[in-house]
């Protein structure tokens, strides 16, 4: 189920996944850290990086946005998201969801081979 991004009722859980936690970065251990098992890196930009990973759905791209890179352009992020999962279109990357920690947010959508 992906998850409402304005106007969440108060019960709204955020998810969370310590990837490639670091020794000076505590997070919150979740389910999520093992629903994906990561892959190599596809690709980097400017606000973060692209990699593979194996889920539940399979093969997927799991983009990691550090959230440091986003400081004030938070909305724009969450504009994304929000865009993203009213995105269904046979010729658009699917988008499956998408879950933070305190460091970072991971946007899980399919896996294009070219």
């Amino acid at each position: 189920m992906l998850h409402k991004l304005h106007g969440q009722p108060d019960s709204y859980e955020k998810k969370s996944a310590p990837f490639e936690l670091r020794h000076n970065e505590p997070e919150m251990l979740t389910p999520h850290r093992s629903k994906y098992r990561m892959g190599k890196t596809l690709g980097a930009g400017t606000y973060g990086i692209v990699r593979e990973a194996e889920g539940p759905e399979g093969k997927v791209a799991v983009k990691i946005i550090l959230k440091k890179n986003v400081k004030g352009n938070e909305q724009m992020v969450y504009d994304e998201l929000e865009m993203l999962q009213k995105m269904h279109h046979p010729h658009i990357v699917r988008f499956h969801d998408w879950f933070e920690s305190r460091v970072r947010l991971f946007e899980i959508s399919d896996y294009v081979h070219y």
